[in-house]
């Protein structure tokens, strides 16, 4: 089984992820999780189609966060969300390279997983990583729990208020065929950069 190196801050805490792996990202709504998202981009070929955001700006961010642009391609997806046909054809297309949906939400909307399941039948033994990206409580529990099941790993980023403080945490529970991080990590967001904090364990 080829593992797939992730980069940035996750190459630190996870040895790889199986390629052809699709990988349900929960993210927090409430934290600037897009930096995070910022560390899967550039270290190989990526397409990272742009759902609900201005992808003008998703370019300037990944700019102003050091992303090789080079390696990347931000495909506006606000209006063809609809359509999965371009997603599925450029994963039938890939090789070696990341594929991002950020976010994935659109396609979940009238609770079919019509789409996880083809991702999940194109993905395999392809030299892919596909992520997921769904916010919290944006679909409703049922679904996401399903789709959580369906996908070959569960990466959780989070945010928890202590005293004064919002901590930022990560961890990988499930990886397929890898080895799982399930000792949150806690991280240091800044405003164009991330960093694993070691200054202090998780509370």
């Amino acid at each position: 089984m080829k593992l797939k190196r992730i980069g940035g801050i996750f190459d630190r805490v996870i040895e790889g992820i199986p390629a052809g792996s699709l990988i349900y990202l929960a993210v927090d709504p409430t934290i600037a999780s897009e930096l995070v998202l910022y560390q899967l981009c550039g270290v190989r070929k990526t397409y990272y189609f742009v759902t609900e955001r201005n992808p003008r700006r998703v370019e300037e961010e990944m700019k102003g966060a050091g992303v090789n642009l080079k390696d990347t391609e931000i495909i506006d997806f606000r209006e063809r969300r609809r359509n999965i046909s371009g997603i599925i054809s450029t994963l039938r297309h890939a090789d070696d390279a990341n594929m991002i949906i950020d976010t994935f939400v659109p396609f979940i909307e009238n609770h079919s997983l019509d789409m996880v399941e083809e991702l999940l039948e194109e993905s395999m033994d392809k030299d892919v990583l596909c992520f997921l990206v769904i916010p919290g409580g944006a679909c409703e529990e049922t679904i996401a729990r399903r789709i959580a099941y369906m996908c070959d790993a569960f990466f959780d980023l989070c945010a928890d208020r202590i005293g004064d403080e919002v901590v930022v945490k990560f961890a990988a529970p499930k990886i397929r065929g890898g080895s799982p991080l399930t000792k949150y990590m806690r991280l240091k967001i800044g405003a164009s950069s991330v960093e694993v904090d070691t200054a202090r364990d998780i509370v």
